[in-house]
């Protein structure tokens, strides 16, 4: 269920409220009705402001359609606003319309089906603008978020000119707090000033030096900038500007951590090969040894001291063997073969498997369903698919964290996650694998 839409209808007749409410119960589902008739529940409702679309009458006996109109607007600017009236006339919808007013509607037997449809277009309207006013603003946002600080120091490293801008980056109050604060200050690395101003000295003119600068409450930044020094007597002038970089380094960081990602992955994937090819060698010794072990099994007879010992050997090939099957699982060596398969036995089968795959410090949680039946499947496929998604997740969690697998049964109809597939609608096992 989604959250239901919340409509302030201001009306002093209740025969109007509850038509309107009627006829827009048929459009919407979910919609859930502030009626308002007198001036303490409309200034009520003013102050909550917990509604999405106002419906309002003109002619109401404490004031009019308009002075409501502009209450909301002063409190609320950007609620939609409707006039469902039988009393105003031109001028005045006119003057609401110039007010911010999203619709008039004529009230008439005939336009209260018109209704639903003004309610729908103008939320329609209204999430355009606030999408609008959303990209506007992230634009802004950007815009101004993007710091340029520009400075010019004396010989001695004296900051002699600022912008509110390096101020911000720096974390300072103003341009003029930087006046008493050297420029080697700002280097987190007094030795990369030093080169900086070598460089500066030796070319007078440096393009996109990057360095590390420290901001008044000590944390670490990456700034790159342009800077020229200007001889002046005897001595010199240095000025430039130097962005915050932070984010872009953040990016490269990030970008080389999926880039080793996928090379981890890619080994992953070779491993994968390798392990499926030993396994498969070592399932075909461990066929002998089965062999053999049910040959000596039965010719031996429980009565012999021998038995006890060739059923040791049996049950430790049948470990193996089982263990050697996961393995192909892993390398994607194993035919597709469809079986009846219990899954939460599967997945308990494989929890000593998993927890040596994830390493001590992510926490292996099952959470089993009751009452699961068996399904049709490969069961090697299954243990591959819930394998990777552990490694996935394994991958994701450098430091630790718990990976949870859990069943349960759920009935699927036609739509939802079935659609557009050849599935058929009933009751599946759903495999449901989370981390932290």
């Amino acid at each position: 269920m989604g959250v239901p839409l919340s409509i302030l209808l201001v009306d002093d007749n209740p025969e109007d409220r509850f038509l309107i409410a009627r006829e827009l119960r048929k459009e919407f589902s979910e919609v859930v009705f502030t009626e308002v008739f007198d001036p303490d529940g409309f200034y009520r409702a003013l102050e909550k402001g917990d509604f999405d679309l106002v419906i309002t009458d003109y002619k109401l006996y404490w004031t009019d359609g308009l002075e409501v109109l502009q209450a909301i607007k002063q409190r609320w600017p950007y609620r939609p606003v409707i006039m469902f009236t039988g009393t105003g006339n031109e001028e005045v919808a006119v003057e609401a319309m110039k007010a911010g007013l999203d619709d008039y509607i004529i009230k008439s037997p005939k336009h209260f089906v018109r209704l639903s449809m003004a309610v729908r277009s103008t939320l329609d309207r209204a999430r355009e603008r606030q999408a609008l006013r959303n990209l506007e603003t992230r634009y802004q946002d950007l815009f101004n978020g993007i710091p340029v600080g520009l400075f010019r120091v004396d010989s001695d490293g004296r900051i002699i000119e600022a912008n509110a801008a390096l101020a911000e980056m720096l974390g300072y109050e103003g341009p003029s707090s930087l006046f008493s604060v050297n420029m080697a200050g700002f280097f987190a690395d007094e030795g990369d000033y030093h080169r900086w101003l070598s460089c500066l000295r030796k070319e007078e003119v440096v393009r996109n030096y990057e360095a590390r600068w420290r901001r008044r409450d000590g944390e670490v930044i990456w700034v790159k900038g342009n800077a020229r020094l200007q001889p002046r007597g005897e001595g010199f002038l240095i000025e430039g500007y130097f962005n915050d970089i932070s984010a872009l380094k953040q990016a490269e960081e990030e970008r080389e951590r999926i880039r080793h990602q996928l090379f981890q992955a890619h080994k992953m994937e070779v491993l994968g090969r390798m392990v499926g090819g030993i396994a498969h060698d070592f399932n075909n010794l461990l066929t002998i040894i089965e062999g053999f072990s049910e040959l000596l099994l039965h010719r031996l007879g429980e009565s012999s001291p021998l038995w006890r010992a060739a059923r040791q050997i049996k049950e430790a090939a049948d470990r193996g063997a089982n263990l050697t099957r996961q393995l192909l699982a892993f390398g994607r060596k194993q035919v597709l073969r469809l079986m009846p398969v219990d899954v939460n036995r599967l997945i308990s089968e494989m929890e000593e498997l998993l927890r040596r795959l994830l390493g001590e410090d992510v926490e292996l949680v099952t959470e089993l369903a009751e009452g699961i039946e068996p399904v049709k499947a490969d069961p090697v496929q299954v243990e591959q698919v819930i394998m990777n998604l552990a490694v996935n997740a394994r991958d994701a969690m450098p430091e630790g964290g718990k990976l949870t697998i859990r069943t349960e049964v759920v009935t699927l109809g036609e739509e939802g996650p079935l659609k557009d597939t050849e599935a058929r609608p009933g009751r599946f096992v759903c495999i449901v694998v989370s981390d932290t």
